[in-house]
C-alpha cells in the first residue's frame, strides 16, 4: 500500500521499497502459519467427508440385513420358463411341484356391424354401460369418435376400427384383461344404440343368474341413484315386467334400495328382492337379487343397464351365393325376357333347332360338373326348359332369370361356397344366341358371431389337480408364488422348485463385511505414521475417529442381549476379526450356519420381537427400543364400542322406526327407516347395507321449475318453455364449483335460441365443465339433481348463476347437499339371539357411535347414546404404556420399552379368567440392526459424530480466516506507516541535500572571491 508518488531511495541511495517489503514478510509469518493451518483442516475435512460416505455405505449393506423378512429370500426356478414361468411373491414352502398347461386365457374381443365410413356421423345417441361406466354416445359421432370416446372413457376395453375394405368399416372392442368374463356391454339408450351399432341383436338374457332368479351388477352403493353410480348421461325410466307384474323404474332417482323397494310394492308372485353384498377387492359391492322368477320383459333398456338382462351377441346370417349374367336378353330391344320366353322370341338371338347349349363349372363343394341342351323346337321350347337343365345338372341350385332378363343361379346352399358355371351356346345354326358370363353377384358366407373372440380362462394342472383361473398370471395357486403361463402345451410338465436363497443372503453379508472393511481401512490409514517422510496421518491420536473405530467394533464382537449362548456372537458364524482389524469370512462355518440353522443366522443379524403368550403379539419397535425381555401386564383389555338391544325382534317390529347412526370417527351419520312387521335378519341386513355402502354426493336445486305452473320441467324442456323464466335469445348461464377433490372449475352456457335448446343442453355443458366427473338431471318435481360420480368424501360445489341479460327471471335455486358423500362407516349389526347388536368395527374409544332412534328405540330395546369401546391398559416391563385400541406402546421417555408397541387381543372374559400376567415380549437387536443404528448416529447430518468433527474443523478454518483478515488489515496499516515513514526521511535528505549543495555553492563562491 501507498500514500501518494514514491521513488524509492532517490535522496538518500537506500532501495527503501525492498526494506518495506522484507519488513512486512517478516510480519505476514502468522499469516503463512494460520494459511497452512487452513490448507491442513481442509484436507481434513475431506478425509472426513470420504470416512462419511464409506460409512453410509456400511449402514446400507447393514440395512438388507437388519430385518427379519430379509432372511425370507426364495431362489425358484422352472424346468421350462417358455411354457410357464414363476416368481416368489411371499414365503412359499421349499420343494418342488409339477404345472401342465392345457390352454391360455384369452380376451374377449366383439365387432361391431359394418360401415361404410368410419368419419360420417351415425346419427345414433344415448348411453352405453361398458364395465359399469357409462359412455355417451351423440347423434354426431363418427365411429372414429366412438372409438376415441371408449378409448379415454379408460374403462378397460380397447377399442379399434378395422378396414375390411374402402367400404366397409368396423369397431372392434377387446378387453384390456384376459378371461372368460371378457368385458360387460350393455345398452342403456331408449333408441337401442348397442344393436345400431351391431352389436348386440334383439334377444337378450339373463346376464347374473342365480337359482330361480337373477341379480343386477355391482355396485358401490345400495342407496345412491343407480344413474349417478353408472354416470348415465340421460334419464332412463320404463315400465319393466317381473314376474307377472309391471314395476317403474326411473334409474335417475332410484338407488338399488329404492328399486327393491318398488319390485316388492308391485308385489310380483312368489317374487321376492333383496340387496346382497360382498366384499371385493377391500371394498363393499352390493346387488340386487331378485329371487322367484325367470320371467322379465325389458322397457327403454332398463333392465340391460342394470345388469340383469344383457343383448344377445349379433350375428351376421349365412348368405347363399348367386351368379348372374352380364348379358341381359330382350324379346324387342327393351322389354326383358322371363322364364316362359320362347327361344324364338328371344330379340336378335336367330336361335335354330338342334341349337345347343353346354352347361359347365362346380358345385358348392367344388365339385365339376357339365352337361348339354338341346333346342329341340323353338317356337315350343322355352327358357325355363334352359333353368330346368341346369338345375338337374348341378343338382343344389335354383336357376331364373331376373327383372333385367339376366340369367342367375343360386346356390341352395348357405356359406362359403365354391359355385362357378358357364353357359356357352353354340349356335350351330348360325345365330347369335348368348346368355353372356355368369360372375358372383353375391358372395356366399358363412353365419359368423360378431364376438370375435371369446373370452377364456386359463385351465392348468399343478400337482395333476386341474384349476382354472382367468387370468395367465397366477397368484393365488401355490401360496408365496406367482405362476406365469406362457404357452399351452398339453401333456407336457413343467417342474417348479424353491428354495430358501442362501446364496443372496450370504451376498448380502459379504456386502456388509467388504463395505466395512472399506470403512475400516480407509479409518485406520489416518493414524499410520510415515517411516519416509516422518509424518503420521491427519487424524493420528484424534480422539473422534479412535472413538469411531472402537464403537464399529464392539457392535460387532459384543454379544447380542437375549439370543442363545451358543447363537450370541458373530464369531460363532464364521464372521471374525483378522490381525489388521478388518472382518473376514470362514465360507464352512456360514455356509454350515445357512444351510441348517438360518433363523440362527437371522436373530444374529436382525431385530426382532417375539412373545411367549398367544394373546399377546409384537407389532414393531424403533431405534429408542432397547433389547431385552419385559413381562407384559394387561389390567384392561381393548374392546369394541358396542350394545345390544333388550328386545326379542324375532317376530319383527311393532312400528316403523328410523334409527340414525352417527360414527364419531369420521362424524358421519346415516339414517335407516325400518317397516313395521321386519324381523331380526331384515334390520340386520337393512343397517349393514346401509352402513357398508360408499355414498356419492348428491346437490339438488332449491326450486322447482315447471312448463305451465304445475308440469315439471324435464331434460327435453326448451328454455322458452320454463314458466315465468322469460328466457331471451343470448342469455347466459354461468356455472362454477369444484371437483370431488376441490379443484375449481367454470365456465358458462349461452342460450343462443331459447325456441330449440333445451335443459338437457345445459347438463351437457354442466358435465363438460365438470370434465364428466358429475351426472346432471332433473329429478320428476322439476329440480336440478348433480351427483358426484366418484363415491366417498367429496368438495363438490355447485353454483349456476343466471344472468338474465333479458331481464328475465330464470333461477335453478341453490344446489345444496341433499345426500352427503362418504365411505362405508365402520359400524356392524348382527343378530344375537333375536336380539339387535351394533358393534364399532375397530378397537377403542375413538370408534365409538351415537344411536337416536324416532320412536325413542322403544321397538329395538336400544337406548339412545353415545357408545364408545374401552383402549387396552397395561405395563410393560412394570412401566407406563399407553393404550390405542389394542395397541400397548411404551411411553416415549421410557428408555427401554420407548417406541416398542405390541397388541394384546386377550378379551375382557380372558382377563378375568387369566389374570393381569400376559408373559413375557422379547427384543433381540441383531449386529446388523445395532450396526445400523449406530450408523444413523454417527452420520447423522445435524448431530452426528463426524458431522460435530466437520463442524469443529470447519470452526477452526473459519476462526483462522477472522485471525488472517484482522493481520491483514493491521500489515496494511503497518506498511502504510513505514511508507510514510521513509517517504519522509528520503524529504529530509533530500532538503538537507539542498542545503548541504548551497551552502557548498556558497563557500565556493567566498573562497574564490577572497
Amino acid at each position: 500500500m501507498s500514500a501518494g508518488v514514491s521513488f524509492s531511495g532517490l535522496s538518500s541511495g537506500v532501495d527503501t521499497a525492498t526494506i518495506i517489503e522484507q519488513l512486512i514478510a517478516i510480519e505476514r509469518r502468522p499469516i503463512v502459519l494460520l494459511e497452512n493451518q487452513q490448507v491442513e483442516e481442509e484436507f481434513k475435512l475431506d478425509v472426513l467427508q470420504e470416512i462419511n460416505t464409506s460409512l453410509l455405505a456400511v449402514k446400507t449393506s447393514a440395512e438388507a440385513l437388519s430385518e427379519a423378512s430379509d432372511f425370507d429370500v426364495f431362489d425358484i426356478s422352472s424346468s421350462d420358463s417358455d411354457i410357464v414361468d414363476a416368481t416368489v411373491t411371499g414365503t412359499p414352502a421349499a420343494g418342488s411341484f409339477t404345472v401342465e398347461v392345457l390352454a391360455l386365457a384369452q380376451a374377449q374381443t366383439r365387432s361391431s356391424g359394418s360401415f361404410v365410413s368410419n368419419t360420417d356421423a351415425l346419427g345414433y345417441s344415448g348411453d352405453i354401460v361398458l364395465n359399469g361406466q357409462a359412455i355417451t354416445i351423440s347423434s354426431s359421432d363418427s365411429l372414429e369418435d366412438i372409438q376415441e370416446t371408449i378409448t379415454n372413457a379408460d374403462a378397460g376395453v380397447k377399442a379399434q376400427i378395422l378396414q375390411v375394405s374402402d367400404t366397409d368399416f368396423r369397431l372392434l372392442l377387446s378387453s384390456e384383461a384376459v378371461g372368460s368374463d371378457g368385458f360387460s356391454l350393455l345398452d342403456a339408450s331408449t333408441g337401442d344404440v348397442l344393436q345400431s351399432l351391431g352389436f348386440t341383436a334383439t334377444a337378450t338374457s339373463i346376464k347374473n343368474s342365480v337359482s330361480g332368479g337373477a341379480q343386477t351388477d355391482q355396485f358401490a352403493s345400495s342407496t345412491t341413484v343407480v344413474g349417478s353410480l353408472l354416470g348415465l348421461g340421460e334419464t332412463l325410466s320404463g315400465n319393466v315386467t317381473i314376474g307377472d307384474q309391471t314395476v317403474a323404474i326411473d334409474l335417475s332417482t332410484q338407488s338399488l334400495s329404492d328399486i327393491k323397494d318398488a319390485i316388492d310394492a308391485a308385489a310380483p308372485s312368489g317374487v321376492t328382492a333383496s340387496i346382497v353384498s360382498e366384499e371385493t377387492n377391500d371394498e363393499t359391492v352390493f346387488q340386487l337379487q331378485i329371487d322367484g322368477t325367470t320371467t322379465f320383459v325389458d322397457d327403454s333398456n332398463v333392465l340391460e343397464a342394470l345388469g340383469i338382462l344383457q343383448g344377445a351377441s349379433a350375428i351376421t346370417p349365412a348368405v347363399a351365393e348367386v351368379h348372374t349374367s352380364n348379358l341381359a336378353n330382350t324379346t324387342n330391344g327393351s322389354t326383358p325376357v322371363d322364364s316362359s320366353t320362347r327361344f324364338d322370341e328371344i330379340f336378335g338371338a336367330s336361335a335354330s333347332n338342334g341349337d345347343t347349349i353346354t352347361i359347365s363349372g362346380t358345385d358348392h363343394d367344388g365339385t365339376a360338373v357339365s352337361g348339354t341342351f338341346t333346342i329341340n323346337n323353338t317356337n315350343s321350347d322355352r327358357i325355363s326348359d334352359l333353368l330346368s337343365e341346369i338345375e338337374s345338372i348341378f343338382g343344389a341350385v335354383t336357376a331364373n332369370v331376373n327383372s333385367s332378363g339376366q340369367l342367375e343361379t343360386t346356390d341352395d346352399a348357405t356359406g362359403d361356397s365354391q359355385l362357378s358355371i358357364t353357359v356357352q351356346a353354340n349356335n350351330e345354326g348360325g345365330g347369335s344366341l348368348s346368355f353372356g358370363t355368369l360372375s358372383a353377384s353375391t358372395q356366399g358366407k358363412d353365419s359368423k358371431s360378431l364376438e370375435v373372440v371369446a373370452g377364456q380362462d386359463a385351465t392348468f394342472r399343478v400337482n395333476g389337480v386341474t384349476l382354472t383361473r382367468s387370468s395367465n398370471t397366477i397368484s393365488d395357486a401355490i401360496g408365496g408364488i406367482s405362476l406365469d403361463l406362457n404357452s399351452a402345451e398339453p401333456g407336457t410338465t413343467v417342474s417348479i422348485s424353491t428354495s430358501q436363497d442362501t446364496t443372496a443372503i450370504k451376498t448380502n453379508i459379504e456386502a456388509m463385511v467388504t463395505s466395512f472393511n472399506d470403512a475400516i481401512t480407509l479409518i485406520n490409514a489416518q493414524f499410520v505414521f510415515d517411516e519416509e517422510s516422518q509424518t503420521s496421518g491427519p487424524f493420528s491420536g484424534d480422539a473422534t475417529l479412535l472413538t469411531l473405530q472402537s464403537q464399529l467394533r464392539s457392535v460387532l464382537t459384543d454379544q447380542i442381549q437375549g439370543l442363545n449362548t451358543d447363537e450370541d456372537n458373530l464369531t460363532l458364524f464364521g464372521v471374525t476379526f483378522n490381525r489388521t482389524g478388518e472382518l473376514e469370512i470362514d465360507d464352512e462355518t456360514l455356509n454350515d450356519a445357512l444351510a441348517n440353522n438360518l433363523d440362527a443366522v437371522a436373530g444374529i443379524f436382525s431385530a426382532r420381537g417375539t412373545t411367549s403368550d398367544s394373546d399377546i403379539e409384537f407389532v414393531f419397535q424403533t431405534d429408542d427400543t432397547a433389547a431385552g425381555s419385559y413381562d407384559v401386564e394387561i389390567t384392561v383389555a381393548g374392546e369394541q364400542a358396542t350394545t345390544l338391544g333388550a328386545n326379542d325382534l324375532s317376530s319383527g317390529l311393532a312400528a316403523a322406526e328410523t334409527i340414525t347412526i352417527t360414527d364419531l370417527s369420521t362424524n358421519r351419520s346415516e339414517a335407516i327407516d325400518l317397516d313395521a312387521g321386519d324381523d331380526i335378519d331384515t334390520i340386520v341386513t337393512k343397517i349393514n347395507s346401509s352402513l357398508s355402502s360408499s355414498s356419492a354426493e348428491v346437490r339438488t336445486g332449491s326450486l322447482v321449475n315447471t312448463t305451465d305452473g304445475v308440469t315439471p320441467i324435464d331434460s327435453t324442456t326448451t328454455f322458452d318453455s320454463i314458466n315465468g323464466a322469460g328466457v331471451v335469445a343470448d342469455d347466459t348461464i354461468d356455472i362454477q364449483g369444484t371437483l370431488h377433490n376441490g379443484t375449481n372449475v367454470s365456465g358458462s352456457f349461452t342460450i343462443s335460441d331459447p325456441t330449440t335448446q333445451t335443459v338437457g343442453d345445459l347438463l351437457d355443458e354442466i358435465r363438460s365443465v365438470f370434465q364428466s366427473s358429475v351426472s346432471a338431471s332433473i329429478d320428476a318435481s322439476g329440480q336440478i339433481v348433480i351427483t358426484d360420480n366418484e363415491v366417498g368424501n367429496s368438495s363438490l360445489s355447485i353454483a349456476l348463476i343466471e344472468r338474465n341479460e333479458g331481464e328475465g327471471d330464470l333461477n335453478f335455486g341453490s344446489i345444496d347437499v341433499t345426500t352427503e358423500g362418504r365411505f362405508a362407516i365402520g359400524i356392524t349389526a348382527t343378530n344375537e339371539s333375536d336380539k339387535l347388536r351394533l358393534t364399532a368395527d375397530s378397537y377403542g374409544s375413538t370408534p365409538g357411535f351415537t344411536i337416536s332412534q324416532s320412536n325413542g328405540g322403544v321397538d329395538t330395546g336400544i337406548t339412545d347414546e353415545t357408545y364408545n369401546g374401552v383402549d387396552v391398559e397395561g405395563t410393560i416391563n412394570g412401566e407406563a404404556a399407553t393404550g390405542t385400541g389394542q395397541i400397548l406402546a411404551g411411553d416415549s421417555d421410557s428408555d427401554s420399552i420407548s417406541g416398542l408397541s405390541i397388541r394384546a387381543t386377550i378379551t375382557a372374559a380372558q382377563l378375568t379368567t387369566q389374570g393381569s400376567d400376559q408373559g413375557t415380549v422379547k427384543i433381540t437387536q441383531g449386529v446388523a440392526d445395532l450396526l445400523r443404528r449406530s450408523l444413523e448416529s454417527i452420520t447423522d447430518p445435524f448431530e452426528g459424530l463426524v458431522a460435530t468433527k466437520e463442524d469443529a474443523i470447519q470452526d477452526t478454518i473459519d476462526s483462522a480466516q477472522d485471525q488472517i483478515e484482522a493481520m491483514e488489515e493491521r500489515l496494511a496499516l503497518t506498511e502504510s506507516t513505514l511508507l510514510r515513514q521513509f517517504t519522509a526521511m528520503e524529504t529530509a535528505v533530500a532538503e538537507m541535500n539542498s542545503v548541504g549543495a548551497f551552502l557548498g555553492s556558497q563557500l565556493a563562491s567566498i573562497s574564490g572571491g577572497g
